[in-house]
């Protein structure tokens, strides 16, 4: 994926983070995410869900961190999000039920229209419910995936956004054995994860 992510605060002049992605998912317990970004700051994120624990380590700095989580990937993810406040835009796309996680009881939307990307025309679906607004495109085949998603957070300051990009979907990749196995290297020093989570998100984007 290539994603943008609003830098959530106050100060509309702090512009947004920019960076490709990489993952790699493995039902109903395993994921593996590669982000990358250029930017200044630069920042390369691995993170490895093995089905008991959370390994995060930030190869550009040398640090890393740890935290023990159980269940499926859906528990993984909500219980991060609510430990750790970690905005993570693409969970709604790796829950095992992609549609109800974006559409709730009180969600209204549809059909809104049209679009062409890079000279592929695809329909755009617009949600929106008290918490976040959602766009997607997509074609109008039966077995449609994502080319692209938009979030809105409409509860948070400023109203931040995030674009993701789906450039390589591949549902039929062969996996290695120690994909989800976090490699750490010797010299990195280990945080805190929630000291770890703090320091990757003040990291101020350009």
């Amino acid at each position: 994926t290539v994603e943008s992510l609003d830098r959530i605060g106050t100060d509309t002049t702090a512009g947004a983070y920019h960076f490709t992605r990489s993952v790699v998912v493995q039902r109903p317990s395993s994921l593996y995410f590669d982000l990358k970004s250029e930017a200044k700051p630069s920042v390369n994120i691995i993170a490895n869900y093995n089905g008991q624990q959370v390994t995060m380590q930030n190869t550009t700095n040398a640090t890393w961190a740890r935290t023990d989580t159980l269940g499926n990937i859906d528990s993984m993810l909500n219980d991060i999000t609510r430990r750790f406040s970690v905005p993570i835009p693409f969970a709604d796309i790796v829950y095992s039920d992609p549609y109800n996680a974006f559409i709730g009881p009180n969600t209204k939307g549809g059909l809104a229209g049209k679009e062409t990307i890079d000279g592929v025309e695809y329909v755009r679906l617009e949600y929106a419910d008290d918490l976040v607004g959602i766009k997607i495109w997509t074609t109008d085949s039966v077995d449609a995936l994502p080319r692209r998603i938009e979030l809105t957070y409409k509860k948070v300051a400023g109203e931040p956004k995030a674009l993701i990009d789906f450039s390589a979907w591949n549902l039929n990749t062969s996996i290695a054995d120690d994909a989800f196995t976090a490699t750490i290297n010797p010299a990195a020093t280990e945080l805190d994860f929630g000291t770890f989570v703090t320091n990757t998100m003040a990291d101020k984007p350009e």
